[in-house]
């Protein structure tokens, strides 16, 4: 049985659509058969139209120990590209809301911001 040589490429072939290839690195070459040549690899950033790798900051992203990732400090905006909007609500009754919100979630929906009020439960 005959082995295979493989090239570690960080272009060919291409990752799917919205994906990156791994970047691959490695060691100089020697002529001395006896050095051991590492290589490793690692996904490149994000990108707006790719997928990657994501940096937490600290500021706006973190992970706690246990891998979780969380936004923190002041939140981007959302947007909703395919909402089913209502200017009412279906029919029956609902109990009514407290007085006063804890906050609101401002989002843009059909190119308009709106802000939606929470409420502490």
């Amino acid at each position: 049985m005959s082995l295979q040589t493989n090239n570690l490429n960080a272009a060919s072939p291409a990752a799917p659509a919205n994906g990156v290839n791994v970047i691959w690195q490695a060691d100089p070459a020697s002529a001395d058969t006896g050095v051991v040549r590492n290589v490793s690899g690692y996904v490149p950033a994000a990108k707006p139209a790719a997928l990657g790798a994501v940096k937490p900051d600290g500021a706006t992203m973190a992970v706690d120990a246990n891998g979780t990732l969380s936004a923190t400090g002041t939140l981007p905006s959302l947007s909703l590209t395919a909402a089913t909007c209502s200017s009412s609500a279906t029919s029956g009754s609902a109990s009514a809301l407290p007085a006063s919100p804890t906050g609101y979630l401002t989002i843009e929906v059909g190119g308009t911001s709106v802000k939606i009020p929470y409420y502490s439960v």
